[in-house]
């Protein structure tokens, strides 16, 4: 990799010359792999934590009539389950596969049990 000056007021950019110095050209082109490479490196953080799992897909797509916000009331939870789920919701947060949200958006969650819950 090298770096290019910034251009000057006036001149014309030349093919591939970037625009400040801190940025750089990389002396190949970009490849079209990189939705792989990306597909890769979330595997690996999905799985590099073995309690958390994945969820086979491609990808979601959330297709709204307008922009109204989409609100649904909470499902109630049996009651031997509030302090399990109440344990994984803050497991998720500690590590930042969710967050906090004030946002007007909001959907119910449910538990899904696993086979030793069904036991």
């Amino acid at each position: 990799m090298r770096d290019f000056p910034i251009l000057r007021r006036g001149k014309k950019k030349k093919k591939n010359q970037l625009l400040c110095k801190t940025d750089t050209f990389l002396d190949e082109p970009i490849s079209n792999d990189i939705p792989e490479k990306i597909k890769d490196i979330i595997n690996k953080v999905a799985t590099s934590n073995p309690e958390l799992g994945t969820l086979p897909s491609d990808g979601f797509r959330i297709s709204l009539k307008d922009e109204t916000p989409v609100f649904s009331k909470p499902y109630s939870i049996a009651y031997n389950l509030q302090d399990s789920v109440k344990q994984e919701i803050e497991k998720l947060l500690q590590l930042k596969v969710i967050r906090k949200s004030r946002s007007l958006y909001a959907s119910p969650a449910w538990p899904i049990l696993n086979k030793k819950w069904q036991s």
